[in-house]
Order: C-alpha cells, then structure tokens, then sequence
C-alpha cells in the first residue's frame, strides 16, 4: 500500500506556512492510524475483550446530525425509507436570568464515540448505571479522545468538545417512528433519565468525592440489549475523525451481518444512504464522493474479508464477509 505523503512531501511544504503544513501533519497521522489497525486486524482477526464494542442496531438505521443544525431548531429529524428518527434537544436554567436555555444538538464525531462507549459500558456491566469517573480529564481517557490538548477553556480540547457534547447527549431525546399506509408506531427513546456530573469546567483534571454517572433510559437500555451491532475498536480508532467513517464502518457491519443472515447481497442507493445518515452535503454526487473515500479506509482496514464495493447508483454489501461473529 503507497503512502502518498512520505517524509518528503513533509519536509517539502516546510516553507508553505502552518496553514499549508497542518493538513498534511493530520493526513499523515491518519494514515499511520489506518495502517497499524489494517495490520492489526489482519495479523490478529480475533478480538481481544477491549477491542469488542457495540452500538445498536436503531442507530445504523438513521443516524445524529454530522454538523450542527442550523438555526437550532426545536427537533430535528432524518428519514430512511418509512423510519424516521427525531432528536428533541434539552434544556436547563440559565443561573443569572432563570430562563430556560436550549443545550442545542449532539453532533459530530463526540456523541458517536460516548454512546459507542456507553453502549459496550452498559452490555459490559448488564445494568443501565454508568460510571463516568471522578474527573473530566479521566473519563475524556477512558473513551479514547486526548485529555493532553488543551484544557476545558481551549477552542479545540477534547475535553471541551466532550463536556458539550456529552451534555448534549445526555438531556437530549431521540425517537424512533414507522408509518406505512396500515400503521404508525413509534418509541420515545430519552438517552438517560437521570444523572450527576461532578466535573469541573475549570480545573478538568480536579477529582470528586462523588463519582459522575448517568442511568440510562429504560427503553434505550432495552434496544442496546437486545439489538446490538458488533464493531471493533482498532477500526473504530482508525475512523473516528470522521463523523462519516463512523457511520458508514456501522451500517457496514450491521448490513455484512444481515447479508449472511439473510443469504443474499445488499445493496444500498446512493440517494438513499444520504437520506439515511446526518450529513448536510447538499448533492448526491458529493455525497458518493466523500463516502467512497470513507469506503476505501475501512476496505484497507479488512481487507478481502469486507465484501462490500462501490457500485453504479450505490453501494453494494455481498454476503460471505468473515468479519465479526453475529451478536
């Protein structure tokens, strides 16, 4: 496999500026990231227990907004097919006026990687109680962002990005509604429905004499046990920059397992996987081009054993991938 920023290329743009050099430097690291996992996984196809992660089968169906929504409106919703998914964002109380103040949506790479992480917490444990720590900057650790770049106050922290996020998430409340010409179902899905965080915003590295936790919702709970989603971690490290690598690396293990289950190839519109997921790129064309270069990390990552390819007018799932055993 070429790498096409060697060392050379690096030291070339040396004299272009910091502007010119930076994304170089994050190409560079995300290709190092890509080819230790595709050599680990590879070298090593079964998973170690810290390498099993999950996430549900609801979330591989429609996904949470790549971006933030404009306007921040009061819900927000993506439709696949006649399954519709809302997220109604939560509020708190403003302490100097008293009024209420919206928290806005969870967006992005952040809240993909935390219910990642809560979902495997919680299957772990088989209770709905997580513990998030006594600490920001531990718990930034234990779901494998960087507590070392900068602290709650810095633009771009880890720590920040997860304080927001994770609150985000935490208060906002995601449903699930089919409707055909016969029926209309639906289920109101609040991520939790109680908790306590005791972290600091302005020393993240403080501890508590209280543990931060979370209960997660009963019905939310009951979809992460009985409708899981397999992953594996060193894939999931090597796409977690990209709010869409993270989605399409799920559909694709959710849809490789339904292909084997079901005996036969999948195949999936370009339209429709736009539709699908919580991206705002406005073209089709666009779309398919920015999931094909997702598409191409993850079949570096497996290599032969993902029977998954982009095709004419989509993307089509083969049966007889030999990726993970079914959950």
């Amino acid at each position: 496999m070429s790498n096409p920023i060697g060392e050379g290329a690096l030291k070339n743009s040396a004299d272009e500026g910091p502007s010119r050099v930076a994304p170089l430097v994050r190409r560079h690291r995300d290709r190092t990231k890509l080819l230790k996992a595709a050599e680990e996984i590879r070298s090593s196809p079964e998973l170690k227990s810290a390498d099993w992660v999950f996430t549900t089968t609801q979330l591989t169906q429609v996904t949470l907004p790549h971006s933030n929504p404009k306007g921040n409106p009061p819900t927000w919703k993506r439709t696949n097919g006649k399954f519709t998914l809302r997220i109604q964002p939560g509020y708190i109380s403003d302490p100097k006026t008293n009024q209420d103040v919206c928290l806005g949506y969870p967006y992005g790479t952040v809240p993909r990687l935390l219910l990642i992480w809560l979902i495997t917490e919680a299957r772990r444990t088989q209770s709905p109680h997580i513990s998030l720590g006594n600490s920001l900057h531990e718990f930034v650790d234990r779901i494998g962002m960087n507590s070392g770049n900068g602290s709650t106050g810095s633009a771009r922290s880890d720590k920040k990005r997860l304080l927001m996020q994770g609150r985000r998430l935490f208060k906002a409340i995601i449903s699930f509604d089919w409707e055909d010409d016969n029926s209309s179902q639906w289920v109101n899905m609040p991520i939790t429905d109680q908790g306590a965080l005791w972290w600091s915003s302005t020393n993240d590295s403080q501890g508590s004499f209280w543990d931060s936790w979370i209960d997660l919702g009963d019905r939310f709970y009951e979809a992460i046990l009985r409708f899981p989603v397999n992953l594996d971690m060193r894939a999931i490290e090597a796409v977690k920059n990209s709010a869409l690598g993270l989605d399409l690396y799920c559909i694709l293990m959710h849809k490789c397992w339904e292909a084997n289950s079901k005996n036969r190839n999948l195949f999936i519109p370009w339209r429709a996987l736009q539709q699908q997921l919580g991206t705002e790129v406005r073209t089709t064309n666009n779309f398919r081009i920015k999931s094909k270069e997702q598409l191409a990390k993850i079949q570096a990552i497996h290599g032969n054993h993902l029977k998954a390819a982009a095709v004419r007018g989509g993307l089509m799932i083969s049966r007889g991938s030999q990726l993970l055993p079914a959950p």
